[in-house]
């Protein structure tokens, strides 16, 4: 028998498709939903969910003596905790920018992907930080928010030694950009 030849329509995306990775769903109160891992609209069994540390590059210190010493120096972002159905999928659940530097204000909504906080977290039981905080891009520490934040950063250039980043955005989340 021989094969079917494969009819291709142009893709004006320009990107093949491809399932995406599985996705935790917390259980819904007043439902039937216990909570568990949806992939591509079905239910997936998943026996041993895989953690996986994050810590993220706020991208003024790119190589790993650099965010040490931030660590040191008590700044740079926090690590945490990745949770994923399979081993490969960390990329596309770890936390997105906007939702580790707490600017979920300009950003909206993160997806399904990132689950809240406990109740503790941020209470000064076991440690944790204020919900009111949120990363400065300029000091590289997690501040109160004011006038002149920066809420992103873009560090461009070889080495990215120099003092001011190519782009920044600020508490508005306008976009200012060197075009010196």
């Amino acid at each position: 028998m021989a094969a079917q030849v494969p009819q291709f329509v142009p893709n004006p995306i320009q990107m093949p498709w491809k399932v995406p990775p599985a996705q935790y769903i917390p259980s819904i109160p007043g439902t039937l939903w216990k909570g568990g891992w949806i992939q591509d609209g079905e239910v997936r069994r998943v026996k041993k969910p895989h953690y996986h540390w994050i810590w993220p590059k706020d991208g003024r210190q790119g190589s790993k003596l650099g965010r040490v010493k931030e660590l040191l120096q008590g700044k740079g972002p926090d690590m945490h905790i990745a949770i994923s159905a399979d081993k490969m999928d960390y990329m596309h659940n770890r936390q997105r920018r906007a939702k580790w530097g707490n600017h979920l204000n300009i950003d909206g909504n993160q997806g399904p992907e990132t689950l809240s906080a406990p109740w503790w977290v941020g209470s000064g039981i076991v440690g944790g930080r204020d919900n009111r905080l949120k990363y400065d891009y300029w000091t590289s520490k997690y501040v109160k928010p004011y006038e002149g934040m920066w809420t992103d950063a873009i560090w461009q250039g070889p080495n990215r030694k120099t003092p001011w980043p190519e782009q920044y955005r600020d508490v508005y989340g306008y976009w200012w950009m060197d075009i010196a």
